[in-house]
């Protein structure tokens, strides 16, 4: 009975020794934090992809009309969502982007019915959605760019809203 006692007391105490040691500690996630904070080397907020080419493609700059600065991108864009006979237009003035093709044309369906009718979706090769509120020819848009700024029908983040010129074919 003693020998039985003994080795269920063993091993008890082996179970109790390798369940208290291979615990983490704080130390060891901080230093685990440490080192995939090292290991960043890109913070311009572009992920190392094989999209980071495509980004950096796209021009962005500022138009001056009438000593205001405009925001302007130049971008390779198709229509998400190609109707009969449609083509892509001189400019449009975009109000927001998103990853998702739900998500930019439930706000361009929004849009559409708030009094936007030329609301539309603007694809990207990557691809991103922008959502245009407006579309024509460069001085009309960089006009209604100013008008969308002063009172935006939705809430726009920083850069939006923006006027965007797409470049040749996607």
């Amino acid at each position: 009975m003693s020998k039985n006692f003994l080795t269920i007391m063993a091993l008890l105490g082996a179970t109790a020794c390798a369940m208290t040691s291979c615990r983490t500690s704080e130390a060891n996630y901080r230093a685990a934090y440490e080192q995939a904070v090292a290991g960043r080397e890109d913070t311009s907020g572009i992920d190392n992809t094989v999209y980071d080419k495509i980004r950096r493609e796209a021009v962005s700059s500022y138009t001056v009309y009438e000593g205001d600065s405009i925001p302007l991108k130049r971008e390779r864009v198709a229509l998400a969502d190609p109707q009969p006979e449609a083509t892509l237009r001189p400019a449009y003035v975009i109000v927001a982007q998103f990853k998702q093709k739900f998500n930019a044309g439930s706000l361009a369906t929004r849009l559409r019915e708030s009094g936007y009718p030329d609301a539309t979706v603007l694809t990207t090769r990557e691809p991103l959605y922008y959502v245009a509120i407006a579309a024509g020819d460069r001085t009309d848009m960089i006009l209604r760019c100013r008008e969308i700024a002063a009172k935006p029908p939705v809430a726009v983040k920083a850069p939006y809203p923006l006027v965007l010129e797409p470049v040749g074919k996607r």
